[in-house]
């Protein structure tokens, strides 16, 4: 992925990074990378770049709300060195972290024909890794993303809380994107959260254990 800076293949996103990068000069301002162990296992996919989070610090889900609760999990399970990417030492291992879409769109929305262009671009080099054996789903957007991106049916594989699909070699669990909107709303709790995240490193195991 090391192009992944220079893309600029939809320019509603490129215009509104451009626009960043006057605007805060000092933000990463740049389409965002993974972040995480590069032989992982387990990759959690979000939708796209916060505005505030991601896209000032260059790190996925990293310097929101959102993030927090996502960080958090992965500290719980084992994942995570600190509940803080941002600490000296925070790194992950045995688990990774992208977006379907690795730039901030405009009110946090990408449109239908940018999802398609980054995911075809990036997020199928992503899924194709065979290192990759679980992908943990942030929200139903990206569900769909990660769906469309195996070349699987929409209709087969409904979005829910805590769902699994088996998408050829690869399972998919879907969790509720831990927005304040959901977290606030009491729609997604702290216990169903990490309970999916749990749940994920079962099913890595279970993964590794037929190969």
């Amino acid at each position: 992925m090391d192009t992944l800076f220079s893309c600029t293949a939809c320019p509603r996103l490129a215009e509104f990074l451009a626009e960043a990068r006057i605007a805060h000069p000092d933000w990463h301002n740049k389409p965002v990378v993974a972040y995480g162990d590069p032989a992982a296992p387990l990759l959690v996919v979000g939708l796209a770049p916060g505005m505030r989070g991601a896209n000032r610090t260059a790190r996925p889900f990293c310097g929101d709300r959102s993030g927090g609760w996502v960080y958090q999990a992965l500290h719980a399970c084992g994942l995570a060195e600190s509940p803080d990417p941002l600490e000296a030492g925070g790194a992950l291992t045995g688990a990774r972290i992208t977006n379907a879409v690795k730039c901030v769109p405009p009110k946090n929305r990408p449109t239908g024909v940018e999802t398609r262009t980054c995911r075809e671009r990036w997020l199928t080099r992503e899924l194709e890794d065979p290192t990759v054996r679980v992908v943990l789903s942030l929200g139903g957007l990206s569900h769909q993303a990660v769906v469309d991106t195996t070349g699987h049916k929409r209709k087969d594989h409904p979005f829910a809380h805590a769902a699994e699909h088996r998408l050829g070699r690869l399972v998919l669990i879907d969790s509720y994107h831990p927005s304040p909107h959901n977290t606030n709303t009491g729609r997604l709790n702290w216990e169903q959260f990490l309970g999916v995240f749990q749940r994920a490193v079962q099913l890595v195991a279970q993964q590794q254990g037929k190969a």
